[in-house]
């Protein structure tokens, strides 16, 4: 008995102690709301710095600080921007963005070379700065609509984000059918178009269809999905797929499906290889090509 002890301490003490490696903390232990704010305000002011030649307008301690720094990256927080990826570059491309918010993704879009862009945001706040962001850029068109998935809709109601703590919540605005708020909210009508119109318009501004879209709109791509069956001449989309209001991966293959009729490639970094619901916290870019 006391050799099988020994053998076992021996073995024991041959392995590595366990050590749990702690993720880096991208915010300070106790940060309050607009604390937070006030350091991502910061950050997002130094990436628009590095990044673009003219001003842009947005608002401090709000989310737009989450917006910039999503679309521009971080290097603090060692994130690349959002839709950096390899084939999916926007130079010389028609670019159709839905749901712009105040217009970063369009302006990065032009400082990397695209063609034309062709942006749609609801919510009327974002639109005023969004069409201050873009009247420079004589490639740019700006239009105040949701788009939608059915046709033949010409207004919706837009539910608008709740603010936190005295942050204003700038980019959680969505469709009434997808928002996660309940109890007393402010709601606005809004202008709305089908996907399809959408195109027409981008098409129209431009002088040539777009072939690059990003998707951004809170839920309702959920529907845009699901209604779309012809996409046109584009070859390359970006869509942020709301997860989090519909967690069933069912529901997300099958929206996947119905991509692939027109691109081949449809990829999503962070979907898991087995079971039944989206295990994150947070949403995904789904990236599509032919």
């Amino acid at each position: 008995m006391s050799a099988l002890l020994l053998l076992l301490g021996l073995a024991s003490a041959a392995r590595p102690a366990h050590r749990r490696v702690q993720k880096p903390r991208t915010r300070p232990r106790g940060e309050t709301p607009l604390e937070k704010s006030a350091r991502l305000d910061v950050l997002a002011e130094a990436e628009l710095s590095a990044a673009l030649d003219a001003p842009f307008a947005w608002r401090r301690t709000s989310n737009d600080a989450h917006a910039i720094l999503e679309v521009f990256g971080c290097e603090d927080w060692r994130r690349p921007p959002a839709y950096d990826r390899p084939g999916f570059d926007v130079a010389g491309r028609d670019v159709l963005d839905v749901g712009a918010q105040v217009g970063t993704f369009a302006r990065r879009a032009l400082a990397a070379g695209a063609a034309s862009v062709a942006a749609f945001e609801p919510e009327p706040a974002n639109a005023r700065l969004l069409r201050e962001n873009l009247r420079e850029f004589p490639t740019a068109a700006v239009f105040e609509a949701a788009v939608v998935g059915a046709e033949g809709v010409d207004e919706v109601e837009l539910v608008l984000g709740k603010d936190y703590q005295g942050v204003a919540n700038t980019w959680r605005h969505s469709l009434r059918a997808w928002t996660h708020y309940s109890g007393d909210v402010d709601v606005a009508t809004v202008a709305a178009l089908s996907f399809g119109a959408a195109v027409d318009r981008a098409a129209a501004a431009a002088g040539r269809p777009p072939t690059f879209c990003k998707i951004d709109v809170e839920g309702a791509e959920l529907d845009i999905l699901a209604a779309v069956d012809d996409w046109r001449d584009l070859d390359r989309l970006v869509v942020e797929y709301s997860f989090t209001k519909r967690r069933s991966l069912a529901a997300f293959r099958d929206a996947a499906d119905r991509l692939r009729r027109h691109f081949p490639t449809v990829e999503c970094d962070r979907l898991p290889d087995a079971g039944d619901e989206w295990p994150h916290r947070t949403d995904a870019l789904v990236f599509c090509s032919r």
